[in-house]
């Protein structure tokens, strides 16, 4: 006799009746290795395109456009949800979802070590599918990006009215172009090793406004067999490696997010690193992705919001030693220092709620770099503040 339920157990057991689950609280779906759900079970939305998956093997499950972090988590909380239960009563959710899958604490030790060794293997071969699927896919991404127009009338026009001049664009590189139907296209490079791993679209008069590769599509692939999916993660137009770290070339990245703005910024900050990222739900990890390099190099980090080529909204900051690996405190990265840049209160800027803040043009921002180099090391000399502000103003 056990004498309590374990969690691992119970997660095992309901790992074996996703189906089961889904059938119970009449949800809607369509069914496959990737099932989708037409609502989602926390917070009872339902998107207009497919938005909340369930993977069939281990019941992890996740609402992409979620407005909570509850619209996520493991079967266990999948059955939560339906349930109406959160992990603040956990006791409940758990004798609850034990008594579904029909173990119990009396429940035979032999029996629940098998279930665990099954849920444990699926769960294996599961992600060895989808890594085998996904590098098949991304080794495919340079000729699908080869094979795109470098010019398209519809599209080169469709950039042309909304400010982002086609020619100006072509002058930068191969950094954009178009599908047969005038989208156009943007890679997206790993964050580790700047390989192309993605194309994304910003597609001109359909929905949703901006949709990447498929791997079905690609790999020729029926949904119900594919277990992976292109990586989210990664920059846009740029690579991180292009941060220079030996005293030539750009030492100033950019990050922005969505094709548009990345774009944008092309034309904007020329000579700059531009690392466009998937959403802004992504732009924590593009920067403490990068921050290592700036910190070597002593660079700057400028975050841009609701990027236009006629008023800028955005957030600079002097990089500092970057955080721990995998810890939240990415966003440090990227948080704004007034005590370390010049920068004022945004006025008439995009939204203007005055959340953002309005920086000097980028060469003025590039000269008080300087300027702030010039007079740490004037100061460590020992000739102050003072002789330092009035050698700047002499020169």
């Amino acid at each position: 006799m056990r004498g309590r339920l374990e969690a691992e157990d119970v997660r095992a057991a309901l790992a074996g009746c996703v189906i089961d689950i889904l059938d119970r609280f009449g949800a809607e779906y369509r069914n496959g290795r990737n099932i989708t759900l037409r609502e989602c079970p926390a917070c009872k939305a339902r998107p207009r395109r497919p938005a909340i998956k369930v993977l069939r093997d281990t019941g992890r499950w996740i609402h992409h456009s979620g407005p909570a972090a509850a619209c996520k988590g493991d079967v266990l909380d999948l059955f939560g949800a339906f349930e109406g239960l959160d992990r603040s009563r956990f006791p409940e959710l758990l004798e609850r979802a034990a008594a579904f899958a029909g173990i119990t604490a009396d429940t035979d030790a032999a029996e629940l070590a098998r279930i665990r060794a099954e849920y444990q293997a699926r769960r294996e071969a599961r992600a060895r599918r989808a890594a085998e699927q996904r590098a098949a896919a991304e080794a495919r991404v340079p000729a699908l990006w080869a094979a795109l127009a470098r010019r398209h009338p519809r599209g080169e026009r469709y950039l042309d009215e909304r400010g982002l001049e086609p020619a100006a664009l072509c002058a930068r590189g191969d950094l954009v172009r178009y599908y047969p139907d005038g989208a156009p296209a943007v890679l997206r490079h790993d964050l580790a090793t700047g390989a192309p791993i993605n194309i994304a679209r910003r597609q001109i008069d359909r929905e949703p406004k901006v949709c990447a590769l498929s791997i079905a599509r690609e790999l020729g692939l029926d949904e119900h067999e594919v277990d992976g999916s292109f990586s989210t993660t990664g920059s846009l137009a740029g690579r991180i490696e292009s941060v220079c770290t030996i005293g030539q070339g750009s030492d100033i990245a950019i990050i922005v997010e969505g094709v548009t703005d990345t774009l944008a910024s092309l034309l904007v900050f020329p000579g700059c690193v531009v690392l466009g990222a998937n959403g802004w739900r992504q732009m924590p990890r593009v920067a403490a992705a990068v921050a290592p390099r700036l910190v070597e190099t002593r660079g700057w980090l400028l975050v841009a919001v609701d990027v236009t080529i006629r008023a800028l909204s955005a957030r600079v900051t002097r990089c500092t030693p970057p955080p721990r690996p995998g810890s939240n405190s990415a966003r440090a990265c990227v948080r704004s220092s007034s005590a370390r840049t010049r920068i004022s209160p945004m006025h008439g800027a995009p939204g203007g709620d005055g959340r953002g803040l309005m920086t000097r043009p980028l060469l003025g921002v590039q000269r008080e770099r300087r300027r702030a180099d010039r007079r740490r090391a004037s100061h460590g000399a020992g000739r102050g503040v003072r002789a330092s502000r009035a050698e700047d103003r002499g020169r």
